[in-house]
């Protein structure tokens, strides 16, 4: 199954995260271009 979630802050990135240990594909979007940068360089971006 293909799934977006939107926003990837507290809730949004437990979220994708569990859906994506179950095998599902899952692309999150973000406005926040810290998060997103975080993500690429694999660091928590909520864990500061």
């Amino acid at each position: 199954m293909n799934i977006s979630v939107i926003g990837l802050g507290k809730l949004g990135l437990c979220t994708a995260t569990c859906i994506a240990s179950k095998g599902h594909k899952v692309v999150g979007v973000d406005s926040n271009q810290a998060h997103i940068q975080s993500l690429e360089n694999r660091t928590c971006p909520i864990a500061r």
